[in-house]
């Protein structure tokens, strides 16, 4: 993590979220192309554990500064790719909520993991179940 009392200025290309896109087998294919990734950590979204995998130190530090972090124990309920340099790609999300995850390819926008990746991913997960809340009143 950089100094705190340093501002990060660092520029992101694109610097806006890139267009999204219902996949249809190319997050197979663009994975395949890939062994492992540098940086990967869980979080707790409202209960929904989504795991971020990530070549990128910019968005991976970004992504623990937003979301608790998950128990390294638990199974996770959906996972997020974020990968830059990817040859042949403009920058794009592509999405598959049933097989629960998402490939950003090509943007460090770090928008782009939160909203339509994390969130997305997370609101998908609890408003089909996967994850039961219990509610309590106090």
């Amino acid at each position: 993590m950089r100094d705190s009392k340093v501002k990060n200025n660092y520029f992101t290309y694109p610097d806006r979220r890139p267009p999204k896109v219902r996949d249809s087998g190319e997050i197979e294919k663009v994975l395949s192309r890939f062994s492992g990734f540098p940086y990967e950590v869980v979080a707790n979204i409202c209960g929904a554990k989504i795991m971020l995998k990530t070549n990128s130190l910019h968005v991976y530090e970004y992504w623990k500064l937003n979301w608790f972090p998950a128990s390294e124990n638990d199974d996770v309920d959906g996972i997020i790719y974020d990968l830059v340099g990817v040859e042949g790609y403009d920058p794009v999300i592509l999405y598959n909520f049933r097989n629960r995850r998402s490939l950003i390819l090509n943007c460090e926008y770090y928008g782009a993991a939160k909203s339509a990746g994390a969130l997305g991913l997370a609101t998908y997960i609890l408003e089909a179940g996967v994850v039961t809340l219990y509610m309590v009143h106090v």
